[in-house]
């Protein structure tokens, strides 16, 4: 019988977290050069789910900020250069359905984000109130509000 390693089993340290899309949207709106010494004080992960999710709101993102073309995507390149974005290929199925069972009836668009954790132990940061409210009633505990994570940092 194969023996499967999640990574929480590898002795990860406290600098792991998964960050939602509506952070990222942020920082990426945000514009700040200090978003960088942020990012690299941590190890962030989000799932490739992300991808789709900033697609969605490019033109957003594009009116928001105010980076030229060019200024954007190195921006966008330098923000993502620090984060991990992980597989589906990385979730066991029987996590994904378990996140899915958890984000039924709050968002199952969140599924992924809430999996990530699952697998891996890492905390959700977020801003997604909701979210974050849903959750710990249904008892799920690795979710964090971003003024959460900052104050704790």
């Amino acid at each position: 019988m194969a023996t499967v390693i999640r990574l929480n089993q590898l002795r990860m340290g406290n600098s792991d977290y998964v960050l939602d899309a509506n952070i990222v949207m942020s920082l990426l709106i945000g514009g700040k050069a200090a978003t960088f010494n942020f990012l690299d004080q941590f190890n962030f992960y989000s799932p490739d789910f992300i991808i789709n999710e900033l697609d969605l709101y490019t033109d957003l993102i594009r009116r928001k900020t105010k980076f030229s073309d060019d200024q954007l995507s190195f921006y966008t390149l330098n923000i993502f250069r620090r984060l991990t974005v992980l597989p589906r290929l990385a979730i066991d199925e029987s996590v994904l359905k378990e996140a899915e069972r958890l984000c039924s009836g709050i968002d199952v668009k969140d599924t992924a984000y809430v999996a990530v954790p699952l697998q891996f132990g890492f905390p959700l940061v977020t801003r997604d109130k909701p979210l974050h409210t849903g959750l710990r009633r249904k008892g799920f505990r690795t979710v964090l509000l971003f003024d959460e994570f900052l104050d704790s940092i």
